[in-house]
C-alpha cells in the first residue's frame, strides 16, 4: 500500500508541475494571440500579462471570458485551438492534483 501511495504522490507531483509549465506557456500564446491580432478583446480583459499585469482581476476575467465562449465570437481558429488546449490542461491538473493528494492519504493512513 505504501508503494503505491509513493507512487501516486511521485506521479500526481511531477505531472502536476509539467502541466502547470504547459498551462503558463499556453495562457501566453492566449494573450500574445489576443494582443497581437485582437486588440479591443485583449484591452477589455484589462490587456493581461503572465508575469506583468498579471492580477486576480485580470486572470478571472480571462477564465469567464474562456468560459462563456466570447473567443467563438473572435473566428480565430489558431485561438481556439490555444483555448482548447487549455481545458485540456486545466482537466489535467485537477486530474494530477487529486493523484497527488490521495497519495499523500494513502500514505498517511498506511502508516498509521
Amino acid at each position: 500500500m505504501e508503494a503505491f501511495a509513493s507512487l501516486a504522490v511521485i506521479i500526481g507531483f511531477t505531472s502536476a508541475f509539467a502541466l502547470t509549465v504547459m498551462y503558463l506557456l499556453n495562457v501566453r500564446c492566449i494573450e500574445k494571440r489576443l494582443e497581437s491580432t485582437h486588440k479591443q478583446a485583449w484591452a477589455d480583459l484589462g490587456s493581461p500579462h503572465v508575469i506583468m499585469n498579471n492580477s486576480i482581476r485580470n486572470s478571472s476575467r480571462i477564465l469567464q471570458w474562456i468560459k462563456k465562449n466570447e473567443w467563438l465570437k473572435l473566428n480565430d481558429h489558431k485561438l481556439e485551438s490555444f483555448i482548447k488546449k487549455h481545458k485540456t490542461y486545466r482537466v489535467g491538473l485537477v486530474i494530477s492534483w487529486l493523484l497527488f493528494s490521495s497519495g499523500m492519504l494513502l500514505g498517511f493512513f498506511a502508516t498509521q
